[in-house]
């Protein structure tokens, strides 16, 4: 593949789909000073090109956890000043500190071409990093749940949290932004219904529908969580259960991090359930998984719709 890419640009260096696959490529393999030329040069030629919008945000966010803070925050400035309306440009700046005005989630484009190029190894990559967000979830929700129920894996992914919801259910639905994703969870059988889209919009289209939703390492990607509580709220019968991991912060709110994730500190999580109507079970602190060599905390969340 890489003789291919590197064949294409010859023939035309600025080639954007050529950039991108061996910038991609290169990333993958550890070799970061040449990988950020390529997906530079694939992310400023074609601005609707998600995949290398997508890749140069990795890319950049990557230098600037190895030491390259500044070259990561100058380049997000000079992306987003050049394309002045490209949310995933608008979206890194703001990550990196790089000045932008950070947004309320992360763009929908960005979360579904991120994890579109992640579904297939994906499973594996979770694994190399201690993911522990399903098992934790099942055991907070163990106290609580009165099988058989209808539930909602929000947020599924290829269908990791699928294996603990199972047991319970007497219907398993799931929701992702990503179709990748979504054809990877199929293969497990575990699902009665799959589709592919926004979580609170498909939230509005099923009211009163579900026992229990739950959201294992999605709201990471939404910084405001008002929308979507008020929807899951809605979208439960009456004593339904949610259950649902944040990032943790240490700040009383919400804030963007350099990974282009959310975290939420504990204060803003339980006004925003309050708000939403949501009585709480449980909320504790743990750790999701390791990521660049350090734990990553989160909040486990359980509560209820009361009737």
């Amino acid at each position: 593949a890489e003789a291919l890419y590197r064949e294409a640009l010859k023939n035309d260096p600025r080639n954007p789909s050529a950039n991108n696959l061996l910038g991609a490529l290169l990333m993958e393999r550890g070799d970061n000073k040449h990988a950020f030329l390529h997906l530079k040069k694939a992310a400023h030629a074609s601005p609707g090109y998600e995949a290398a919008q997508t890749n140069f945000g990795s890319i950049l966010y990557t230098l600037s956890v190895k030491g390259e803070a500044k070259l990561a925050r100058d380049e997000a400035k000079a992306w987003a000043k050049r394309q002045p309306k490209n949310a995933i440009a608008l979206h890194w700046a703001a990550a990196l500190g790089a000045g932008a005005k950070a947004q309320t989630a992360m763009p929908e484009a960005l979360v579904r071409s991120a994890f579109d190029g992640f579904a297939k190894d994906f499973d594996a990559k979770l694994k190399n990093l201690g993911y522990r967000v399903p098992e934790l979830i099942a055991a907070a929700l163990a106290p609580h749940v009165k099988p058989p129920l209808d539930i909602l894996d929000a947020g599924c992914g290829t269908g990791l949290m699928a294996l603990h919801l199972k047991p319970w259910a007497r219907s398993l639905a799931g929701v992702d932004l990503s179709p990748a994703m979504i054809e990877q969870a199929k293969e497990r059988g575990l699902y009665a219904d799959l589709q592919a889209g926004e979580l609170v919009a498909y939230l509005l289209r099923h009211p009163a529908s579900f026992d229990l939703i739950t959201a294992a390492d999605v709201f990471c990607y939404l910084g405001d969580l008002e929308d979507v509580l008020s929807s899951a709220f809605a979208s439960l019968r009456g004593n339904g259960l949610l259950a649902f991991t944040v990032e943790a912060s240490d700040d009383g709110g919400f804030s963007l991090g350099q990974s282009g994730r959310y975290a939420h500190g504990e204060d803003y999580v339980r006004q925003a359930l309050d708000a939403a109507g949501f009585g709480l079970l449980s909320l504790a602190r743990d750790i999701a998984r390791q990521e660049d060599g350090k734990p990553v905390a989160c909040l486990v969340v359980t509560v209820i719709r009361r009737p």
